[in-house]
């Protein structure tokens, strides 16, 4: 741009000698600057290239794959049958010298003579390309020793774990079998000591096998073998615990618990019959668990852990068992004597129930109800209910026998037969209280006539919360009469007993539902009414502010406003909010 400036004014103007030499040598000058300037940026270049691939050379020296490759070396002089690691160690090798002593001499060469060689740093082009090519090696070089690295340091990683596994298998190992010697000094154990002792000697063999596979270089089969080995002394560590355990449990706590059931058996008997009956259930029940204490202790000795818990458990199971039988063996001689009486009761209250059942039903047909369906199955149930009413009887009148000549109650027999008569019970009030929801009864249907009163009496008193907050409408004075009138009627309704009695027959319950219902429309129509009243009130307040904060021209006459104020003083609010909004759209229109 400054050359075509020059030129311009040059034709325009004709310069003198010395002027025209002054410019050539300004762009000559500033020709001149410009190929330092380039060259410089190329010499830069250049150092950097070289001065980036020294750096790269230099962490190839570091990298410690030589190191690795001669501790390799050693190992396997010490383990000449580790071929895995041999065959990995020749291709490492192999890989590494190519890389360093072959493929590197070249670049690193060039790199040397670089340096010594001040021709080198000439800033030349062909110089920056042999650089760059240079740098280019050196750093492919580097990757690949990196790579080679990598692999090394895998192996390395693996083997340490390994050994810190090995170590920690060894520890762990070692805790257990100081534990089974501890069983194996006691002369009292329950535990087979040949069978332990053979358990450990192989699990000892095993771990052998391991450490040798491991020196061989056969790693994953060692770790395989290895966890096998942890899972053997996992097993081995549980059924010491559960020997421990049980020999802890069926000694002591077992032996102390049936030494209470015996003494709290002998405390309850009360006549020889039962004496003898006391001292058979407990023979039985000791040699029952005798027996399974035997079975259990061989499944120990055999090291079958899983089938010795769950004969164990069985041992509880069995002490469990007899302590319940003899707790109802007491309660159901307990309950027969306290509680004779009541059980007497219950089912001769359900023949009470059963008797009422019928009456409802016929309640209900008196409703104009549905009760066909209801009756079949109630008059299905006759027969069966009848037979169950003599099979109680008998029952009952067996007992008021042996009572009276003071005969053994036979405490088992009595108790299962109780209980099936107690089960059909249960089934047939069960059925009973299904037919029983689908009916209305004397007590439902006061329930609803409550309900219905209380929803009038919950309308009214919020209706009286309102009006009292808002005495100074004068015209909610004429709700009053209202809502003493209907506080009158559900008042005759509410508290007077014979008026509900009388109001729970069919005949007059319809009548009263719908009487009832009356009351509560009138209600809820003079809550709204109320509503209605409050609200315009307000919105006319309103309305009359807005018309005035409006009127901030004078533009209407005081005599509108009066008319407004006049109407809103009767209470004819309806009739001001209208003019009000009339005024209004007028003001509109004029603005």
């Amino acid at each position: 741009m400054i050359f075509k400036q020059l030129l311009a004014w040059n034709i325009q103007n004709e310069l003198s000698l010395s002027n025209k030499i002054g410019i050539i040598v300004f762009f000559v000058a500033l020709l001149a600057l410009a190929i330092i300037f380039g060259l410089l940026l190329l010499y830069r270049s250049i150092l950097n290239h070289a001065y980036e691939a020294e750096k790269t050379l230099q962490k190839i020296t570091k990298v410690p794959v030589y190191s690795r490759i001669r501790r390799f070396d050693v190992i396997l002089e010490v383990n000449p049958e580790n071929k895995e690691l041999k065959q990995f160690l020749d291709i490492w090798s192999a890989n590494y010298f190519a890389e360093v002593f072959d493929r590197l001499r070249v670049p690193s060469k060039n790199l040397e003579l670089f340096f010594k060689n001040p021709q080198n740093r000439r800033p030349y082009i062909s110089n920056l390309l042999k650089i760059r090519q240079t740098r280019r090696q050196i750093s492919d070089i580097f990757m690949a020793v990196m790579q080679i690295y990598n692999e090394t340091e895998k192996l390395i990683t693996f083997e340490k774990n390994d050994r810190d596994a090995r170590i920690l298998t060894r520890i762990e190992f070692n805790k257990i079998v100081d534990s089974a010697n501890v069983i194996l000094k006691k002369t009292d154990g329950k535990m087979s000591h040949a069978i332990l002792i053979n358990k450990i000697k192989r699990l000892e063999q095993v771990n052998g096998i391991v450490e040798k596979k491991i020196g061989d270089g056969q790693l994953t089969s060692a770790r395989r073998i290895q966890a096998l080995m942890i899972e053997e002394l996992i097993v081995l560590l549980k059924v010491m615990d559960l020997n421990k355990r049980a020999e802890e449990e069926i000694e002591k706590v077992f032996s102390t618990r049936i030494s209470e059931i015996k003494r709290d058996l002998d405390r309850y008997i009360l006549s020889n019959e039962d004496f003898n009956k006391a001292q058979k259930m407990f023979a039985d029940f000791v040699e029952k668990f005798e027996a399974q204490k035997k079975s259990f202790y061989d499944s120990m000795f055999l090291l079958n852990y899983k089938d010795a818990m769950i004969k164990y458990n069985t041992l509880v199971e069995i002490v469990k068992t007899f302590e319940i039988k003899l707790e109802v063996e007491r309660s159901m001689k307990v309950f027969i004597k306290h509680n004779y009486d009541e059980i007497k009761y219950l089912f001769g209250q359900f023949f009470i129930d059963y008797k009422k059942l019928e009456e409802v039903i016929e309640y209900n047909r008196r409703l104009n109800n549905d009760v066909d369906s209801i009756r079949v199955n109630y008059e299905s149930m006759n027969h069966s209910v009848e037979l169950f009413n003599d099979s109680v009887l008998v029952f009952f009148q067996n007992i008021d026998a042996k009572k009276e000549n003071s005969e053994s109650l036979e405490q088992e027999k009595l108790s299962d037969r109780l209980a099936e008569l107690l089960k059909t019970l249960q089934i047939y009030y069960a059925r009973i209280y299904d037919l029983s929801l689908k009916l209305q009864s004397t007590k439902s249907i006061d329930e609803k006539l409550g309900a219905k009163i209380h929803d009038i009496r919950k309308v009214l008193s919020t209706t009286e919360v309102i009006m009292a907050k808002n005495t100074q409408l004068t015209e909610l004075s004429k709700y009053s009469k209202e809502i003493n009138e209907i506080y009158k009627n559900i008042n005759s309704t509410e508290t007077d007993q014979n008026v509900r009695i009388l109001l729970t027959e069919p005949e007059n319950f319809k009548r009263a539902i719908k009487s009832l219902d009356g009351c509560l429309e009138q209600a809820i129509r003079i809550k709204e009414e109320i509503f209605n009243v409050i609200l315009l009130e307000q919105i006319s307040q309103k309305a009359i502010v807005y018309l005035s904060l409006a009127n901030v021209n004078d533009s209407l006459k005081d005599e509108q406003i009066a008319n407004i104020m006049e109407l809103y003083n009767k209470r004819d609010f309806k009739h001001a909010i209208n003019i009000t909004i009339e005024l209004l759209n007028q003001q509109i229109d004029r603005n």
